[in-house]
């Protein structure tokens, strides 16, 4: 179920896309905002779709989860940088409420690996935050490149 959800939003932003290209690419953060939102939710279905290999072992899982953790927050800090250098100064909080959102998103997922690791499938909860966060993560900035774009 997860996966199906990840890839609904999945295209939800690239139909928010498909529609804005043009004001998106001419914005100094939005670009890296689309992205931040495919990388996340990417992730997502790479995880859930992780979780239905049978017979693997929970330590290759774990592996497998980290190195897309580690993966994707590299992208995603080097987006924030990005955004930062290039964003407009007189919205400095949204810029700081964006960039603690997607931190907080990967460190959930890291958590949720780490904790994978630690103590084994009795760990899956810790995965429960990290989905969901990535979800609203996605949603409010396809909200932003399909509506936000507009106003």
């Amino acid at each position: 179920m997860q996966a199906g959800a990840s890839a609904s939003l999945l295209g939800l932003v690239f139909v928010s896309l498909s529609i804005n290209l043009s004001r998106i690419i001419g914005s100094r953060s939005l670009p890296n905002r689309a992205l931040e939102s495919l990388l996340v939710l990417f992730l997502n279905l790479l995880v859930s779709s992780l979780f239905l290999v049978p017979a693997q072992s929970v330590t290759a899982l774990a592996t497998q989860i980290m190195c897309l953790v580690i993966a994707t927050w590299i992208a995603v800090t080097l987006l924030h940088i990005s955004s930062f250098r290039k964003k407009d100064r007189s919205m400095p909080r949204r810029a700081i409420a964006s960039t603690v959102l997607g931190q907080l998103v990967s460190f959930s997922w890291a958590l949720a690996g780490v904790m994978l690791f630690a103590q084994g499938p009795g760990a899956i909860f810790w995965f429960i935050p990290a989905f969901l966060l990535s979800y609203f993560l996605g949603l409010l900035n396809a909200w932003v490149l399909l509506v936000e774009i507009n106003r």
